[in-house]
């Protein structure tokens, strides 16, 4: 399942999350830490408390590689088929699970991101 945003984006790109900062970039993507928008009070009141806010997530934005007009970049897809097949084959610890993904369509956070 692919949910699709046309608003609610935040400021940094990705809709209906609030990016907190990037962790890391590599070949295939960006990687960025990240809290539900709705949430984003719940977790500055927690922060100034001094207390462990326990709602991350990793939010990964593909690099599309391909062409203009040719679609979305081929090993994207295949990581998001292998994912989604692994989400429901299993349960492992060291597996990371992909909890959804978001496609933007327009606008300044244009594109696909997977939330982990």
């Amino acid at each position: 399942r692919v949910r699709v945003e046309r608003d609610n984006t935040d400021e940094n790109g990705c809709p209906g999350m609030h990016v907190l900062g990037k962790v890391n970039e590599g070949t295939f993507g960006v990687v960025f830490k990240a809290i539900r928008a709705s949430e984003k009070s719940n977790y500055e009141d927690t922060v100034q408390r001094n207390q462990l806010f326990q709602h991350y997530f990793a939010i990964k934005r593909p690099k599309n590689n391909a062409r203009e007009g040719e679609g979305f970049n081929k090993d994207a897809v295949r990581e998001i088929a292998l994912l989604m097949e692994l989400k429901r084959g299993t349960g492992h610890a060291n597996v990371v699970t992909l909890r959804d993904v978001i496609l933007c369509p327009s606008g300044e956070g244009r594109g696909l991101y997977l939330v982990f």
